[in-house]
Formats: C-alpha cells, structure tokens, sequence
C-alpha cells in the first residue's frame, strides 16, 4: 500500500476526508471522536493536524474539490485541547485563503487525482507557482494568473496570452 503523506507544509499534515482511511490509526480514532464532537452535520472536508502532535487538530470547510480548481476555506473549527472546544473561524468571502496542489489531500485512488495533478504541473511548467507565499489568497492567485496571461477552467489551462500585465 502507498505511503499516503497528505499535504504537508511547515510541520502540518492536510487530509481530504476522502483520505482519512489511510492515515495512521491513532490519528482515525482521534479525528473520528473530535469530528463527533462537532455535531451530527458534516460540516468539513479537510482535517489539518500538526505532526508532532495530533491533537492539535482542526476541521476545515473548503468549497467543493470537483467543482472549483483552487478552493477556498470557508470556515474552520479549531481543536482547544486545554478547553475541550473548538473555536470557529470564519474567512473573508470576498478574498479567503485558497487551497493550491488539491490533489496532495487526496488518496491515490481519487478518480479526479490525475486530472488535479495535471494542472498543477502545467501551472507549474508555465511559473505560476514561484513566490507561492505570496499568491495563498483568492484575490493574490487570480492577479498572478492574470499578469502571466493564463486562463484556468474545467480544472485545466483554456488560455495563455503571451502578453504581460
């Protein structure tokens, strides 16, 4: 079986719930009874845990994966383990954080991964992903988009101009 990773950036781990099978047990069982703790609504698709310690954990509503090439977060739930509560968050509608390299959450049987990777890496062939510290915002990446001449749908690159902003 694959060794699935997640996301990983700075120390933190980022799951799809279409994932969570094939994270390590001990990490299951905690996001299972946190995530009850929530509620009965499933209102997340994302779990972010912090590798050194699990616990520190939150619940991560982005948009739909098949419907939208970049996600934004929505909304979040975080894990206070010294209060046993979470704290929500809530995210800017008009310029929220969004979620490049969709198809590093996912398991390696996702039917859409190719499709996801694919763009990735004609984004990446064409230098949209340099300075990526710089473009983690709704209103950042499609300025990016828009000064290299590139014209994202449908998960795939429709237009690149070769014009300049």
């Amino acid at each position: 079986m694959n060794q699935f990773r997640g996301k990983v950036v700075s120390g933190v781990r980022y799951a799809h719930e279409s994932a969570l099978p094939l994270l390590p047990k001990n990490e299951r069982k905690l996001i299972e009874k946190l995530s009850r703790s929530l509620g009965t609504e499933k209102i997340w698709n994302v779990v972010k845990l912090e590798i050194k310690n699990p616990k520190n954990m939150s619940f991560l509503a982005y948009e739909d994966f098949s419907k939208t090439e970049f996600p934004a977060i929505l909304r979040s739930y975080k894990f206070i383990e010294s209060k046993q509560t979470f704290k929500l968050m809530r995210y800017n509608a008009q310029n929220p954080p969004i979620l490049h390299r969709k198809e590093l959450l996912l398991p390696p049987s996702h039917p859409e991964l190719e499709k996801y990777s694919n763009l990735t890496d004609e984004l990446v062939a064409l230098g949209a992903f340099q300075n990526m510290y710089r473009h983690g915002t709704k209103a950042r990446w499609q300025e990016l988009l828009q000064s290299l001449g590139i014209v994202v749908k449908n998960h795939s690159v429709q237009n690149v101009s070769n014009t300049k902003v």
